[in-house]
């Protein structure tokens, strides 16, 4: 992701020692940038997304279980406030079915010491 695709206030560049939350984090915002759905107004929105990806890792590593889910739903509602699924009903169903499962496999992983469920792996 390069700093002149996605021109938001505050947004640091990526890391070398970014943990994969992290990083799937920015590769989300760089897709919704790329997509034309991020606008200035919100560059705090994309902050909060990062500083939640880092709650979940903060949360995983010092095995707080409740932190991580808490920091999850919160990552999936700020998402959901970017880019809201359309209202024609099964699209818009199916992006919630897939947040509930991402949420789900965060979970489980903080929950298993970092272990992702069954079929995870390949994602």
């Amino acid at each position: 992701m390069s700093d002149a695709q996605l021109a938001l206030p505050g947004m640091e560049p990526a890391r070398e020692n970014e943990s994969p939350m992290v990083r799937a984090c920015r590769q989300t915002i760089d897709a919704l940038a790329t997509a034309g759905k991020l606008l200035p107004h919100h560059a705090v929105l994309t902050q909060l997304l990062m500083a939640l990806a880092e709650a979940i890792d903060g949360g995983r590593r010092s095995g707080r279980a409740s932190a991580v889910a808490m920091a999850a739903r919160e990552l999936r509602d700020t998402l959901l406030m970017i880019d809201p699924p359309p209202e024609d009903g099964k699209a818009g169903a199916d992006a919630l079915a897939a947040l509930r499962e991402f949420q789900a496999a965060v979970e489980y992983a903080a929950n298993n010491g970092g272990a992702l469920p069954e079929g995870w792996a390949g994602r």
